[in-house]
C-alpha cells in the first residue's frame, strides 16, 4: 500500500464489499482515487473488472464530499483494455449477440465519461487499446515517464472501442487519429504531451495529480460539477448557444446561490 492510500473497498448499494480488481481509496478530503488492480495483467479489464468499476463510479458520483476523482493503475501498466482471455467466456455467436456482449463490457466507459466531477488519470504506465480510451475520457491526463499510448486494435482485427473513436481525433486530429488506428504505433510520454494527450509528464504522476485535485477540491462542488457540464454541452453547440443559452443558464443558477453573493460581498468590502 501507497503512503496515500486508505483502501475502503468499493461501494455497491448501501454496502462497502471487498474488491480485488477495482480499490477505492480516500487519500484526502475531497478526494477519491480509483485504481485498477490487476497488475499481473497490466490491468486488462474483464466482465468482473466492468462491474467492479462501476460499482465504485455509483458510490463517488453522488456523494457531494468527492470534489475529483483520480484514475490509475496497479502496478507497471495503467490499463491494457479488453482481457482477450475473456472471450472463451463468450465465444462467439451472431453480431448482435456480440453487440450485447460489447455494449455490457464498456459499459464502465461510459460511466467513467458520465462522472459529473472532474477527473484525472494518473497515467503511470502503458495505456493500450481500450485503456487509452479510459485515459482520454478523463478531463484530465498525467503521465509518468514510462507511460506510453497504443491503439493497437487492428493486430487482432478489431476496431477502436471504450470511445477512442471519439475523442482520439477530438484530442490529436482526425488525420493523426487515422495514423494511429491504422498503423497501432506506440506513442511515448513525451510525444502524448506534444499531441495533447497528455498535459503533464511527471516522475511522480499520482502526486502531480493529488495536488490538481485538492485543488479543484477547494472548488465549491455545485460550481466545479457545473463548470464541467458547461464545457460538456458547449462541446456541441455552435457559439450563439454556448453563450446565450448554455453559459446563461449555468451563470443565472450561480448567480442565485448564497455563496455568491457571500464571496462578492467579501470582494468588495475587500477592494472598497
Amino acid at each position: 500500500m501507497m503512503p496515500w492510500e486508505h483502501r475502503i473497498g468499493y461501494a455497491n448499494g448501501s454496502n462497502i464489499m471487498a474488491s480485488t480488481e477495482v480499490l477505492l481509496d480516500r487519500p484526502c478530503d475531497g478526494v477519491a482515487v480509483i485504481t485498477f488492480n490487476r497488475p499481473e495483467q497490466m490491468n486488462a479489464v474483464r466482465p468482473s473488472t466492468v462491474s467492479a468499476f462501476i460499482d465504485v463510479i455509483s458510490s463517488v458520483s453522488g456523494d457531494i464530499a468527492t470534489r475529483a476523482v483520480i484514475l490509475t493503475g496497479a502496478g507497471r501498466g495503467f490499463c491494457s483494455g479488453m482481457d482477450l482471455s475473456a472471450r472463451a467466456e463468450f465465444p462467439p455467436q451472431d453480431v448482435p449477440q456480440a453487440t450485447e456482449w460489447m455494449r455490457e463490457l464498456f459499459r464502465g466507459a461510459v460511466a467513467w465519461s458520465e462522472l459529473p466531477q472532474p477527473t484525472i488519470a494518473a497515467i503511470n504506465g502503458p495505456a493500450i487499446g481500450g485503456g487509452f480510451g479510459f485515459a482520454l475520457a478523463s478531463d484530465i491526463r498525467i503521465a509518468s515517464p514510462q507511460a506510453r499510448f497504443a491503439a493497437t486494435f487492428v493486430k487482432i482485427a478489431m476496431g477502436p472501442d471504450a470511445g477512442l473513436s471519439h475523442t482520439l481525433p477530438r484530442v490529436v486530429g482526425h488525420a493523426k487519429a487515422l495514423e494511429l488506428l491504422l498503423t497501432a504505433d506506440t506513442v511515448d510520454a513525451d510525444e502524448a504531451l506534444e499531441l495533447g494527450i497528455v498535459s503533464k509528464v511527471s516522475a511522480d504522476p499520482m502526486a502531480a495529480a493529488i495536488t490538481l485535485a485538492q485543488r479543484f477540491a477547494a472548488v465549491p462542488e455545485h460550481v466545479s460539477r457545473r463548470i464541467k457540464a458547461t464545457l460538456q454541452r458547449s462541446a456541441s453547440a455552435d457559439l450563439p448557444t454556448a453563450i446565450s443559452e448554455i453559459e446563461v443558464s449555468a451563470q443565472a443558477e450561480h448567480y442565485c446561490h448564497p455563496e455568491f453573493f457571500a464571496n462578492a460581498g467579501r470582494w468588495l468590502n475587500a477592494h472598497a
